[in-house]
């Protein structure tokens, strides 16, 4: 695959929401996020998207929670299946982590399957217990 086709765009204001809410309703670890939540996570959070520059829909999707100087907390991972095992996950996750602001910085995420995706970008399974609070509902 050609991932120059493709584009990452950074920040809220650079997102087409509705293509963003679109790809989070089809992820697992989303069911029941109202569109509301999802847009008020956006504007609090770091946003990368990627693109196709001949289009211009967007294709995939994180945000990024930091604090800018110990640690980032990389989630909301997603790529839309019609362009998945291209590349093009790959070339979203390397723009992040050649990000200025926080790319130098301990990095974490959470997943139940893609542990071999994230390994090759330099992620290793942790010794430590992940933990969660559950919300009430979204």
């Amino acid at each position: 695959m050609d991932t120059k086709k493709y584009i990452v765009k950074k920040g809220a204001e650079a997102m087409d929401r509705a293509a963003v809410c679109a790809l989070l309703a089809q992820a697992h670890w989303t069911q029941g996020r109202s569109k509301e939540v999802i847009l008020r996570s956006m504007e609090h959070s770091i946003c990368f998207g990627v693109f196709d520059q001949t289009t211009q829909t967007q294709v995939g999707f994180a945000r990024v929670i930091t604090d800018f100087s110990t640690a980032f907390y990389l989630c909301d991972v997603i790529i839309d299946p019609s362009v998945r095992n291209q590349g093009v996950g790959s070339l979203l996750l390397d723009t992040i982590l050649q990000d200025p602001d926080f790319g130098h910085l301990r990095g974490v995420l959470a997943t139940t399957y893609a542990m071999g995706f994230y390994s090759r970008h330099g992620f290793l399974i942790g010794d430590a217990h992940f933990m969660e609070k559950p919300r009430e509902h979204y």
